[in-house]
């Protein structure tokens, strides 16, 4: 899809109005008030209606308009099985999740989602939320927690992940699931895990992890067969669940800086197809945050959760918004 440049070059119009739906890039003169303006592609965060717990490392699934979320730590460091729907102004609880567990795996929609993995044993389980009930799903091969991936109940796919006490070192083991049964394929070219993943089984994209700086810098996409190198993030980060978008553009919120500390960062990095970019807009300062749109779009996704212990919601919207032109613009 184009814009207003791509279409119709540098050429100014003079309008009498501005145009009801303008078009991303276009300028034009408002001749009536005298005004150059100009129609921008902005991206913003905002303020969602708050879930129903505090809690970190929980899983999200959906759309920014029909997320869900469960599982996670909260306050205590006690893993809970809470789980709640969200319609893009309000969490409501609904029935809790067969377990309780942290640092699980989580894609799908709001009413065909898949979780699995996760800490604390067994770190093999899957389960399935179908809009009104759970199912105990197929256990996975690997156990593992702080893994990501992303696809839906009939296609998923997981990357990486740590391995369970005593080692609990990152490993590379990477499985897809087909509706009924979970298979080893390629391992990721290096072990990870806190990392973020959006995208679809055949069309996935993993950014950031631990267990040192070079792989909180990577990224990497995976065609449904091999991997192959992305570009690295501006920075290195463990981005956990909050990254959402597809493997030419994606978004990334609510992570923490690679090291000692580990502190939570209010940065936004975005991903154009390109290269990452680190974002002049903030959001909340918090990590381990849960995220909804892993094979949905960049323009719309929402965060919640995190640590420090935190209920907040926020949504991230870009869209096409009318500028005045002046010499600030």
């Amino acid at each position: 899809m184009g814009n207003y440049k791509t279409d119709h070059g540098f050429q100014i119009k003079h309008r009498s109005s501005d145009p009801a739906n303008p078009v991303e890039g276009e300028i034009w003169y408002n001749s009536t008030t005298q005004i150059l303006k100009v129609a921008p592609l902005i991206g913003a965060m905002s303020s969602g209606g708050n879930y129903p717990i505090s809690v970190y490392s929980l899983s999200g699934a959906g759309t920014q308009t029909a997320a869900l979320g469960t599982g996670g730590l909260s306050p205590g460091t006690n893993a809970t099985n809470t789980a709640a729907a969200y319609d893009g102004s309000s969490w409501t609880a609904i029935t809790n999740a067969p377990v309780s567990k942290a640092s699980m795996f989580g894609s799908g929609t709001q009413t065909a989602a898949i979780f699995a993995l996760g800490s604390p044993y067994p770190m093999d389980e899957s389960y399935t939320w179908n809009g009104s009930a759970w199912a105990d799903g197929p256990d996975v091969n690997t156990e593992r927690t702080g893994c990501m991936g992303g696809g839906t109940t009939t296609a998923a796919v997981i990357y990486g992940g740590e391995a369970p006490s005593p080692s609990g070192f990152p490993g590379a083991k990477t499985e897809e699931f087909d509706g009924s049964s979970w298979s080893h394929v390629e391992d990721t070219p290096a072990k990870t895990s806190m990392h973020g993943a959006c995208g679809t089984q055949t069309a996935g994209f993993i950014a950031g992890g631990q267990p040192n700086p070079s792989i909180a810098e990577r990224s990497m996409f995976y065609d449904g067969t091999n991997y192959s190198s992305g570009p690295n993030l501006p920075d290195g980060y463990l981005l956990g669940d909050g990254m959402w978008g597809t493997q030419t553009a994606a978004m990334a919120a609510r992570m923490y800086n690679f090291g000692p500390p580990n502190v939570p960062s209010n940065h936004i990095l975005e991903y154009d197809g390109t290269s990452w970019a680190k974002l002049s807009t903030t959001c909340a300062e918090a990590k381990d945050a849960g995220a909804c749109g892993k094979f949905g779009t960049s323009t719309a996704g929402v965060v919640f959760g995190g640590n420090p212990h935190t209920n907040a919601t926020e949504e991230w919207t870009r869209s096409v918004t009318v500028r005045t032109v002046d010499s600030s613009t």
